[in-house]
């Protein structure tokens, strides 16, 4: 892996986008889902992080409470988001109880602002920005992927600008389709997320693994938000489980398809 330097931050935070796949309709929206988080080189299981959803009119996502637990069952920390005001960009506030460390986002007076606190002895830092400078936030990254999917299917490069309160900036990004592969005997395309600028030579590229027929994140690989009790980002391999809906219909004899 290449060495991270200081501008490899907005990468971490953009890690605060380990979300669990935001469905299209309530009809088919999963009240609660488990990710599980592994070290990428050793394969050790580190954490797990669980997602309790909340849904508004039309099944539209409204909130999001997030617990990251160690294997043994006690909490890391804690994350909470309200997609309420945007889908890209919702208010946020992560915190970790073992370094005190938390960053977020809040709306004030028509603009955003980000917030971070390094670690429980610090005080809270913020940066105010334009709405039209942050296309996508934190956990609102995924459902901006989902809705340019069509052109990541197409090899097209999608750019846009991602709000990182870890790193209290606006960052460049891009994402492009790197190939497809199998995931647990289920076809993936995998999506590669990097900084969109010389600095990407720098900071290692995340890597996403989306299910194409629904748009579903299946795995994400790469520097994590939660961290280790020194205050270091994990390096992970997250898993989402595959809708059992699907799985099922895939399984399931031609004539019983419909």
């Amino acid at each position: 892996m290449r060495s991270c330097v200081p501008a490899c931050l907005p990468t971490a935070a953009l890690l605060t986008a380990l979300l669990a796949p935001l469905p299209a309709a309530a009809s088919e929206a999963p009240s609660d889902l488990v990710g599980t988080a592994y070290d990428r080189e050793s394969g050790k299981l580190l954490y797990t992080e669980q997602h309790a959803f909340e849904y508004g009119p039309q099944g539209a996502p409204a909130r999001d409470t997030v617990r990251y637990l160690r294997p043994d069952g006690s909490e890391i920390g804690r994350k909470v988001l309200d997609f309420r005001p945007s889908l890209y960009v919702p208010t946020f506030l992560t915190t970790l109880d073992n370094t005190g460390y938390q960053e977020g986002m809040r709306r004030e007076d028509g603009r955003l602002a980000m917030l971070r606190r390094k670690d429980g002895d610090a005080q809270m830092e913020s940066k105010s920005v334009d709405p039209e400078d942050c296309d996508a936030a934190d956990a609102g990254f995924h459902p901006y992927v989902q809705a340019n999917f069509d052109k990541v299917l197409a090899d097209e490069t999608v750019r846009f600008r991602f709000c990182a309160p870890g790193s209290l900036a606006s960052v460049k990004f891009r994402a492009e389709r790197i190939d497809d592969a199998v995931i647990d005997g289920f076809e993936v395309v995998r999506v590669r997320v990097e900084v969109d600028s010389f600095l990407s030579w720098f900071v290692d590229p995340l890597v996403l693994s989306y299910n194409p027929q629904n748009r579903d994140l299946v795995q994400y690989e790469g520097i994590s938000n939660v961290r280790n009790d020194e205050g270091k980002a994990y390096d992970v391999r997250i898993t989402y489980p595959i809708r059992k809906a699907q799985a099922e219909a895939e399984d399931a004899p031609a004539d019983d398809r419909g």
